[in-house]
């Protein structure tokens, strides 16, 4: 049923009779900040979704790449399709160094040490199964203070900004047996928060003993960063509470990669740096679209020149 009423309609009789029905619908959806409700009862993030950057309904123009702390930024996106999140500023606030466990579902290889549980930490290590620095220390690889196998895609002092979309995320694609799960990492650097960082971590079910790194957005060339790969070893030592006790030392006993250790201009945006620990070699190309071009080739409009 639907009625007109005029201005000079005043009296509640007047507008309804014993035969109306009255409906009224109520959103039962909470929104924790800062998550905002929606007109169609929907939670989203002010501070980081370019469609409602700042409050609802604000949408940044193709000017800008992303929305970041609630304005429109011209600072990067997240690359991961569907990205699943491990820590960002707009939920989790600021952090110079945090690590975090997390299941997957099938198994990586690193060296001697296979596992579907990893370490991720904030700083640009990953430790395989539960050996993961609670220490924070650069230093040449191997690193000693890193007891279990880590993967060292850029190792330094990261920092991520609270109410932005800086953050760790990760994804896992394609199906078994041939999934890959791909970590990504969107910093800046604590000592100078004009620096950004854009990188991904690649493992793959198929292919035991790989890592790949990709590097999106590299603002000074890798030049404070550790970057490499190495393995654990398990060695016995004397414990005087038991004769037979197993520790684990340090991975400096172990095997490793090490790529680059604070070397300027060792990490270039758009390279691409594999690692096999199988044979403890390594390869370096550019990304050039669906193209990879060789260190003495460059990019121009998707083709290697």
């Amino acid at each position: 049923m639907t009625r007109t009423f005029n201005k000079s309609t005043t009296k509640l009789s007047e507008c309804i009779d014993a035969s109306d029905t009255f409906i009224a619908t109520y959103s039962t959806v909470v929104c924790n900040e800062p998550y905002v409700l929606t007109p169609v009862a929907t939670c989203v993030n002010i501070l980081n979704d370019r469609n409602n950057c700042g409050k609802i309904g604000f949408k940044c123009n193709a000017t800008y790449k992303s929305c970041s702390g609630g304005i429109c930024s011209m600072t990067p996106v997240v690359q991961l399709t569907q990205p699943k999140i491990i820590w960002q500023g707009a939920l989790n606030e600021s952090t110079s160094y945090e690590f975090s466990g997390l299941a997957i579902p099938f198994n990586i290889t690193l060296y001697n040490t296979t596992t579907n549980y990893v370490f991720v930490t904030t700083n640009g290590a990953i430790c395989l199964e539960r050996y993961c620095s609670q220490f924070y220390s650069e230093s040449a690889l191997p690193n000693n203070e890193f007891y279990g196998t880590t993967a060292f895609p850029f190792f330094d002092s990261l920092y991520i900004e609270n109410g932005t979309n800086q953050g760790v995320y990760y994804n896992i694609q394609g199906i078994s047996p041939n999934r890959t799960l791909t970590f990504e990492y969107y910093e800046k650097h604590y000592n100078n928060r004009k620096l950004y960082y854009q990188f991904q971590v690649l493992f793959f079910e198929a292919k035991p003993g790989i890592v790949q790194y990709n590097y999106l957005d590299v603002s000074d060339g890798g030049k404070t960063a550790t970057v490499g790969v190495q393995g654990k070893n398990m060695l016995p030592c004397i414990n005087p509470s038991s004769i037979l006790s197993i520790c684990c030392l340090g991975s400096s006993t172990g095997p490793f990669i090490q790529y680059s250790f604070r070397q300027p201009f060792s990490i270039l945006s758009n390279m691409s740096i594999t690692f096999d620990t199988n044979n403890n070699t390594y390869t370096v190309v550019l990304l050039c679209g669906s193209k990879t071009c060789t260190m003495d080739e460059v990019c121009i409009q998707d083709m290697c020149v």
